[in-house]
């Protein structure tokens, strides 16, 4: 039976579109975490695109963003979110977000999570 039930919760799971997407935590800051998508890491020049999960419990939500950085330039941009609740596990919206690139300055979670990327793509290119 415990078989049984571990299948339909693992069915139920891929069916609501929930990604298993492989996230290292980065850090806590205020109230969020963060945590960085290891398994979708782009680099093209001066240019890092990743997705960052920052999980607000205190808040029952969640956010997927989609960060690109300057490492050049030593800024990032927000290019799109999605908004989840935790409980129950539900999408709220998704938005694009444009504007002026932000810098990344000292006690930033998006700096670490940038150096945190850099290092995490170091470490597992002779992997490949």
């Amino acid at each position: 039976m415990k078989k049984y039930l571990i299948l339909i919760s693992l069915i139920l799971t891929l069916a609501s579109g929930v990604s298993f997407a492989e996230e290292r935590f980065v850090g806590e800051y205020g109230d969020a975490g963060y945590y960085a998508e290891v398994d979708n890491i782009t680099l093209s020049g001066d240019y890092l695109v990743t997705n960052v999960t920052v999980k607000k419990p205190f808040y029952n939500k969640f956010i997927l963003e989609t960060v690109r950085f300057n490492m050049k330039e030593n800024t990032y941009e927000l290019l799109k979110q999605e908004i989840y609740q935790y409980n129950p596990r539900e999408f709220v919206e998704s938005r694009k977000v444009f504007g002026a690139p932000l810098p990344l300055t000292d006690g930033s979670p998006y700096k670490a999570v940038m150096e945190f990327v850099l290092s995490w793509q170091k470490m597992t290119e002779y992997d490949i």
